[in-house]
């Protein structure tokens, strides 16, 4: 017959004696099963508590991500508005350049004919790391960096067009004579109708003429290119400097030429020496301006201080 209960014996402490307890196996047997399921119940909410606590910290990160990415998009915010202000003032200036260069107001058309589309130039963001809201800011941000990199390109094209105005007309005031031909001597014979040196006639001087000692420089009035550089009956050794906007300055009864026919010559270069060839009654340079084939009066191409 199987016993229904289970001996256990214990001595007491400082008693004499063996004691004995019954207990019934189906008592021991709950009990096992309490404590089983009690250690259940406690790994469970042990499991549950560690999962939370991994969920919790990974809202806390999402959560300090989405602060630190709006506080970066705020940042850019600031950057792209600081950027915008400054293209504004860029177009002022470029504004008054235009002006400057005499290309007049900006075309405000041409922006809009400036080609635009294509690829989108920027990734978008990890989705998980974006709320609604910083992707709205995103995308406004990527449009107003596509304005502002359109605007830049125009005005990139708009300067170099103003650059190129700019240049030509640097280019036509260096090649216009603007300075005497000689720093010294005095003008001894002005352009137009007077009686000639010889024979006493009235005949029409197409020039200027400086009296000055023989060797004289004789100074380039602007950037040009040595057109004749050699003796031509009455006018005896002849310097032709041709110039911008089809301007020719001519110089006579030269002593010596410094200079070669194709060489570059700039304002106030020496290219000659003043001299007393050919027709003359005296040293002295003869100074003439030919604007495309008809003489002009020097003196209005000499800018006086």
């Amino acid at each position: 017959m199987k016993q229904s209960h289970w001996t256990f014996l214990y001595v007491p402490h400082g008693e004499g004696g063996v004691r004995t307890v019954n207990v019934q196996k189906r008592l021991v047997y709950a009990f096992a099963g309490l404590v089983g399921l009690f250690l259940v119940g406690v790994a469970l909410v042990t499991a549950s508590y560690v999962r939370q606590g991994a969920v919790v910290r990974s809202v806390e990160q999402r959560d300090l991500e989405v602060v630190t990415l709006r506080e970066r998009i705020g940042e850019l915010e600031d950057a792209v508005s600081d950027y915008e202000r400054r293209m504004a003032e860029n177009r002022i200036l470029q504004e008054r350049a235009s002006l400057i260069a005499g290309l007049g107001p900006i075309d405000d058309e041409f922006g809009s004919r400036f080609g635009r589309g294509g690829q989108e130039p920027y990734a978008e963001p990890s989705v998980g790391l974006m709320d609604d809201v910083s992707r709205e800011r995103i995308r406004e941000l990527r449009v107003q960096l596509d304005r502002l990199l359109r605007q830049a390109e125009l005005e990139r094209v708009s300067y170099e067009q103003v650059l190129e105005a700019l240049r030509a007309d640097q280019d036509l005031r260096d090649g216009t004579p603007s300075i005497r031909p000689i720093q010294s001597g005095y003008v001894s014979s002005r352009y137009g109708r007077r009686p000639d040196p010889f024979t006493g006639a009235m005949t029409f001087h197409r020039g200027l003429d400086f009296a000055a000692s023989v060797g004289t420089p004789v100074l380039a009035p602007a950037n040009g290119r040595v057109k004749r550089a050699s003796r031509k009956g009455s006018l005896g050794l002849l310097l032709e400097v041709e110039h911008a906007n089809g301007i020719i300055t001519r110089y006579g009864h030269l002593d010596a030429i410094l200079v070669e026919k194709g060489d570059r010559v700039e304002r106030g270069q020496i290219v000659a020496r003043v001299g007393n060839t050919g027709r003359s009654t005296g040293p002295h340079l003869h100074y003439e301006v030919v604007s495309n084939g008809r003489s002009e009066n020097p003196w209005l191409y000499i800018i006086r201080d």
